[in-house]
């Protein structure tokens, strides 16, 4: 089991927030992050790492948005691990993108046979992921959320159960990333359960690890967050990178979808409005999906709670590319 692991402003985070700090959280104990490949690169910076044949195309893909490619993404990594088959890199790519076509199901292109396919599959090759990423905290991160995904879907409380334990181990491993991931899972319960509120205070406790001080919850300072930018770390995931060259505006998207749905339309807005703020934003395909989040904020406060309403990010054909995609 991964230790609860954090840097010295998430320890006191915690502590404003009440919750135990363990001896152990402190950055001695903590095992350094893997890397992958170009993992501390920018956005706008260029990967030079000897990728796989199969991981560049993966990775050129998704950044461009290209949910057609996907059967053909599948293939060469599968391909790639029949000659490698204990590659965590190729492994972990299979994985991913299973769930970019499961994630992005409501742009309506991908069959029933693919669905059902990639369904069966998540699980597994994030087991398997895992199993070739010991104590890669991202990976066992996603494997928590296709569980609690997967055992949601199915009425398994057991299931549920055991994504939940995951979950908290994958946060308490990496928070300023498994927040985002945990809360993610949790955006398309009902408004009114438990596990979607339990969401919305994951998105806050995401931002306070980012920021290194709990934030106001109705009128909250995210410039601080910006100051902070780094490449390195486990506080590079509160940035953009080459990974996920949007990350910021994609964050700040899904959580004010989350304050909107849950009626606090005034700090939806507000969240949404930092999304404006970040570096590139005339840059970033979803700029426009933003601003009609902002006019229409309001009606949506309803609509995200109407099953024949419009979507909240997590449901939408961008929910992985409103971070991801780079053009």
């Amino acid at each position: 089991m991964h230790r609860r692991c954090r840097t010295q402003a998430a320890i006191d985070c915690r502590r404003a927030l009440d919750e135990p700090v363990v001896p152990e959280n402190d950055l001695t104990s903590c095992p350094v992050t893997s890397l992958t490949a170009c993992a501390e690169l920018g956005p706008d910076d260029r990967c030079e790492a000897p990728l796989h044949p199969a991981d560049a195309f993966f990775w050129d893909r998704l950044h461009a948005g290209d949910y057609a490619a996907i059967p053909d993404v599948l293939a060469r990594l599968e391909a790639g691990l029949a000659e490698s088959p204990d590659d965590p890199s190729l492994e972990r790519h299979v994985a991913w993108t299973h769930v970019w076509r499961l994630g992005e199901v409501a742009r309506g292109t991908a069959g029933a046979a693919a669905v059902a396919q990639s369904f069966g599959q998540l699980r597994p090759r994030f087991a398997r992921a895992v199993a070739l990423n010991p104590g890669e905290p991202r990976v066992l991160g996603f494997l928590a959320a296709v569980t609690y995904v997967e055992g949601t879907a199915l009425g398994d409380a057991a299931r549920v159960a055991e994504g939940d334990r995951l979950l908290a181990e994958a946060v308490a491993a990496w928070p300023e990333f498994n927040y985002f991931s945990a809360a993610t899972v949790r955006a398309r319960l009902p408004r009114e359960s438990a596990g979607f509120q339990l969401g919305i205070e994951q998105m806050w406790r995401n931002v306070d690890v980012c920021t290194g001080a709990v934030v106001d919850r109705t009128q909250p300072d995210f410039d601080v967050v910006l100051s902070r930018e780094t490449r390195v770390g486990r506080l590079r995931a509160c940035f953009d990178s080459w990974i996920a060259p949007f990350n910021t505006h994609g964050f700040f998207l899904h959580m004010g979808d989350m304050l909107v749905k849950d009626g606090q339309v005034a700090t939806g807005v507000r969240v949404y409005e930092t999304a404006r703020r970040m570096p590139r934003y005339d840059r970033w395909p979803y700029r426009d999906v933003l601003e009609a989040r902002i006019a229409g904020a309001a009606d949506n406060a309803a609509g995200f709670n109407d099953p024949s309403g419009p979507k909240i990010m997590s449901e939408s054909p961008f929910a992985c590319m409103g971070c991801h995609q780079a053009r």
